[in-house]
């Protein structure tokens, strides 16, 4: 049967199968308006059926996309997925380098690997939690020419807290830290150690955290 009406032509957009669906539905949405009030119940249903055959088409693009996706890849996943598990998994990486560098206050050497200093020693004044901060300060007694002063609070079950600063006087200190940066309330331990000299000196202090 020959329809004299407008002819619409919908061409599927093959780099974007999934959003073949919603155009179909546009269409049919729109050729139901129009018809509705111009054309007769038979030309309506002809139109109908044009629109029908533009979703199933649609569905079928977007299965035999994700079919051979499969087909040639079994683990395969969308490139957004993709990309959010590398984004995951690379800040892990750089979080867990940066906790371990930061930790040890020391680029060349790990803490065990640096002897303690016979003349220098660091004491740790106060901890004090207020306005939503926790601040520690802390003197240090024959300190050298200069010297970097690395904090690191610790709870079992908690990701540690850490700070690093250098320091050109007899002071590591007042140092302030966000008390939303620990991640649950309770009894802390703060260490803190001061390099100097290829030697360093350690001061530990039990904090309560509420």
């Amino acid at each position: 049967m020959f329809i004299s009406s407008p002819v619409v032509v919908y061409i599927l957009p093959h780099h974007h199968p999934e959003r073949s669906c919603s155009h179909a539905y546009v269409v049919l949405y729109s050729l139901y308006s129009t018809m509705k009030n111009k054309y007769s119940q038979k030309h309506f249903l002809a139109y109908s059926l044009v629109a029908l055959m533009l979703v199933v088409a649609a569905i079928f693009v977007l299965e035999k996309s994700r079919l051979t996706n499969f087909i040639k890849d079994p683990f395969y996943k969308p490139q957004s997925e993709a990309n959010s598990s590398v984004s995951d998994s690379t800040l892990k990486s750089k979080a867990d380098i940066a906790s371990t560098n930061t930790d040890s206050g020391n680029t060349s050497k790990n803490t065990g690997d640096v002897p303690v200093s016979a003349t220098t020693t660091i004491n740790i004044n106060s901890v004090i939690q207020s306005d939503g901060m926790i601040t520690y300060d802390a003197a240090v007694v024959n300190p050298g020419d200069n010297g970097t002063c690395s904090a690191v609070f610790t709870k079992d079950g908690s990701k540690p807290v850490t700070r690093v600063s250098n320091t050109h006087s007899d002071e590591c200190g007042p140092v302030s830290i966000p008390e939303l940066e620990f991640e649950s309330v309770g009894m802390w331990t703060l260490t803190l150690r001061y390099y100097t000299n290829e030697a360093q000196a350690i001061a530990t202090k039990t904090v309560e955290v509420h």
